[in-house]
């Protein structure tokens, strides 16, 4: 393995960690079919204003890849807001992925995105179970598939078995 990709992997790792960690502490709401990230500011944004800034202290509504996006901005604290923001703040798909696709290859987010949102012939998958868990309890399977997979999305273990989640150890992240 390359250490570009060792690199890669232990960041999307941290990142999965973080938004298990947001869920936590209930500062994002997993909901299946909304913008990547959505929260209420209560003013207009100002223009180059850094998006950290305007979440913190506040509960954002968020798709699987929009908790990694919130997980990433929060951890490098580097994204402008540009202009068109208004007072519900949202973001574009080319924009996501852009932002993402060096941690997480789109191929990957797409993966991602399914999983969470369910696929798109719903008859194929309407008795496997994971799909009518909570977008919340969607959500945490997917984030202990990144983890367990060592920063990866694997598709061919999703959807997932049963998930001993008080028993099932998380990797430590590290070199």
């Amino acid at each position: 393995m390359a250490l570009e990709d060792l690199a890669r992997r232990i960041t999307a790792m941290e990142i999965a960690r973080d938004v298990l960690e947001m869920l936590d502490k209930r500062k994002i709401v997993p909901v299946v079919g909304a913008a990547y990230l959505r929260f209420f500011l209560g003013r207009r944004a100002r223009r180059h204003e850094e998006l950290q800034g305007l979440v913190a202290g506040k509960t954002c509504d968020v798709c699987a890849i929009g908790a990694l996006l919130l997980a990433e901005v929060t951890r490098r604290d580097d994204l402008k807001i540009g202009d068109n923001w208004s007072h519900t703040v949202s973001m574009k798909m080319s924009q996501v992925h852009e932002r993402l696709k060096s941690i997480f290859p789109i191929w990957m987010l797409h993966n991602i995105e399914s999983a969470f949102e369910g696929p798109d012939d719903s008859s194929v998958y309407e008795n496997q179970p994971c799909y009518r868990d909570s977008a919340a309890i969607r959500m945490r399977k997917i984030m202990r598939n990144i983890l367990f997979n060592g920063g990866e999305f694997d598709r061919d273990a999703w959807p997932p078995r049963k998930w001993k989640s008080s028993s099932a150890k998380i990797p430590q992240i590290g070199v």
